[in-house]
């Protein structure tokens, strides 16, 4: 049973960060993947909570990369207190 609210389904795509594509060409946090699912799952705390699964395909372009995925754009406490400083000049 897929999660009918869920913005995987209307094309959302996990993020991906390569150390190799950041040194070589600059490059930051990509939107990736195919094959995206987004479903409930059999494992439960109690009745009132349910766990959902991402799956995903993704193509690696380098070998001895490290990758790193995320849900969403990681914003730093670092980002946040520079963005609140320029807001109280």
């Amino acid at each position: 049973m897929n999660k009918p609210d869920s913005l995987y389904k209307f094309g959302l795509k996990p993020l991906m960060y390569s150390e190799k594509d950041a040194k070589l060409k600059g490059t930051g946090w990509i939107r990736c993947g195919h094959n995206i699912t987004y479903f409930k799952n059999d494992l439960t705390i109690n009745e009132n909570s349910s766990f959902y699964t991402l799956t995903f395909t993704v193509k690696f372009k380098h070998s001895n990369d490290s990758v790193y995925f995320a849900q969403c754009y990681p914003y730093t406490y670092s980002t946040l207190q520079n963005s609140l400083r320029r807001l109280e000049v």
